[in-house]
Parts: C-alpha cells; sequence; structure tokens
C-alpha cells in the first residue's frame, strides 16, 4: 500500500527544504495537533501517538539522492517508510511525502 500526499510548495531551495526535512524537531512541528499527541523528538528520530492512543516512532533511514527518509521503528504497529523529495529548481521547491508500507 502507498500513499502520496498532495505537493506543498515552499518558498525555499530544496537544499533549505531537506535541511529543514532532515531535522526530526521540524518534523514534529508539521503534525496537526488536533490528530497528534505526545510528540518528541530525538536527534535519531522522533515519535508521537495518533489519535486514540497508537503510538509511533520513527528513526532516521537512509536517504536516497535529493530526498529525506524515516522509517518505523521496530514495534511500531503498522511498518512503513516515509520519503520526503524535493522539486527543485528555483526559489520556490514543491515537496511531496510517499507513505509505503513495509512488510514486517
Amino acid at each position: 500500500m502507498q500513499f502520496t500526499s498532495p505537493t506543498v510548495l515552499c518558498a525555499a531551495s530544496a537544499e533549505k527544504v531537506l535541511g529543514f526535512l532532515a531535522d526530526p524537531t521540524h518534523l514534529i512541528e508539521l503534525l496537526p495537533s488536533d490528530r497528534f499527541s505526545d510528540a518528541e523528538a530525538r536527534p535519531d528520530g522522533c515519535s508521537f501517538k495518533l489519535s486514540g492512543g497508537i503510538p509511533v516512532v520513527l528513526v532516521r533511514g537512509e536517504d536516497p539522492p535529493g530526498g529525506v527518509r524515516y522509517d518505523s521503528a521496530k514495534g511500531t504497529p503498522v511498518r512503513f517508510s516515509s520519503l520526503y523529495t524535493p522539486f527543485p529548481p528555483g526559489p520556490v521547491t514543491g515537496v511531496r511525502s510517499i507513505l509505503k508500507e513495509r512488510r514486517r
């Protein structure tokens, strides 16, 4: 199963967008507060609870060229990878996330 987010335009270079997304603290800031709770960031990832109390722990994965990747940690109820890829060039960068379920 795979979900692709709509593309979001950012008034920043691809390099700045990737730097922002590579920091788990910033990833926490992007979560809608009405759907997530107990968010915490660490240097290697972050954790939070979905509505209904389902815990999610994300760790930095192996980044592909030109992207940032987070993987769900072992023990998370649903195993998935989240890949963020920017669309350069220019002063405005489009970014989308692809969420792909992984086999246990």
